[in-house]
Order: C-alpha cells, then structure tokens, then sequence
C-alpha cells in the first residue's frame, strides 16, 4: 500500500520593510516552485504591493497565497495605515511601530492554531516563540550587507578604543603635569 506524503507548508512572515518583503516573498515563490505550499502572512497595506504578481505566481501554477492580518496601528499611536517602516519618520513613531509589531503575537499565534504550518520563516524573529513551532531562525541578508555591518562594527570598535586610549594618555600626562610642578 503506498501512501500519498502530504505538502509541505511554510509561512513567511517579512518584516514590515520593503528591504525584508522583497526577499521573503522571492524565498516563498522559490519553495513554491518546488512544490511546498507556500503562505505569505502580511498586513493589508503592504499586500497591496505584491497582490498581482502573487496572483499571478497562482495562475502559473505555484502553490502560493498571502494571508492578511490587521496590523493595530491606531492602537499603537501611529496614524491609519501606518504599516511600513519607511512611513517612519520619527523616534516616537518608531517605539509605535515596534508597539503595534509586538501586539501582532496573539493574532499571529491564532493564524497559527488555524492554518497548522510545518515551518516559519521570518526576517526577523519579532513575534517571540510561538509555541506551535519549532524554533529555527534565518538571517537573509547578502554578503554586502554583513560586510558592511562588519565593517562599521570594526571602525566603531577601533574608534571607542582610540578614544579611550587617549583619554587615559590625557589623564595620565596631566598627572605627569601636576607632578612637575
């Protein structure tokens, strides 16, 4: 008797950025491409962007599809549809934005319990641990990027050091001063 193995099904859930949308969705369309179920999970505002061309990904095919959730952006102290990170443009709006992001888990949680995903795939790991998946965190971000971050780390490493080092020469050549006299 030979069984039929059931599909695969991933969630993808970017980052509310372009910068972390693009790729998430272009990972979720190449999972799809080799037969897993492929569910993206976005705001309303933000599917806007993409809607056509997934829809389109669906008439070619793919087993692929987009689940909006509310994003509380008003409950959070941003302006209505506020749900991007590049309708930021202040301190205050961000620490919101963060807010409304956090206020995502139960929602998302819920989605969860209904759809019964094998795995997540998240830019970023900002819904804590839902606790009806396995925890496997993915960092997609391209070698330019980690070297740049590297890099800024390295310069403003060798910078606080520099700064230090003289701090202390500056101390320690005014005790020398003082001793002179």
């Amino acid at each position: 008797m030979g069984s039929e193995a059931r599909q695969l099904h991933i969630f993808f859930f970017p980052f509310m950025a372009q910068r972390h949308m693009i790729p998430t969705i272009d990972i979720a369309r190449l999972f799809a491409a080799r037969g897993t179920k492929s569910t993206i999970i976005t705001t309303p505002l933000n599917a806007l962007h993409f809607t056509q061309s997934i829809e389109r990904d669906k008439q070619s095919g793919l087993d692929i599809g987009i689940v909006v959730i509310p994003f509380p952006s008003v409950e959070a102290g941003l302006s209505k549809g506020c749900e991007d990170q590049s309708a930021i443009s202040s301190k205050e709006m961000d620490m919101n934005f963060f807010k409304a992001v956090a206020m995502l888990e139960k929602p998302f949680e819920q989605l969860l319990e209904q759809h019964r995903p094998d795995c997540l795939v998240a830019i970023c790991s900002y819904l804590g641990q839902p606790m009806l998946l396995r925890n496997m965190e993915f960092h997609g971000s391209s070698f330019m990027e980690n070297a740049i971050s590297l890099y800024v780390f390295l310069k403003t490493l060798s910078y606080t050091l520099l700064m230090k080092r003289l701090h202390r020469i500056q101390k320690y050549s005014s005790c020398l001063d003082y001793q002179t006299k």
